[in-house]
């Protein structure tokens, strides 16, 4: 599963469908209940992922699923300003 970390469900529909993602691989990381039942999923924190309105709760529970390898990997889209790393975009 992939989890995508935005201030809104609009701003993590985007990102999936520009990513090509499928319905049913992804879902927007709304509360930190998203995380208990999705274990092992990879974290997408997009722009504006900092105004999401429970950010206080999701990076505690990130935090503790990190320590409890229960977490993917973490990507910060915004440090590779939207193109997940690919080269010549």
């Amino acid at each position: 599963m992939n989890l995508i970390y935005s201030h809104s469900y609009n701003s993590a529909r985007a990102f999936a469908m520009h990513h090509e993602f499928m319905p049913g691989d992804w879902k927007w990381l709304r509360d930190p209940d998203v995380l208990l039942h999705n274990p092992r999923s990879d974290v997408f924190k997009v722009e504006h992922w900092e105004e999401n309105p429970q950010r206080d709760k999701i990076d505690e529970a990130m935090e503790r699923f990190q320590r409890a390898h229960r977490l993917g990997t973490v990507v910060d889209v915004d440090a590779f300003r939207g193109t997940l790393g690919v080269s010549g975009t």
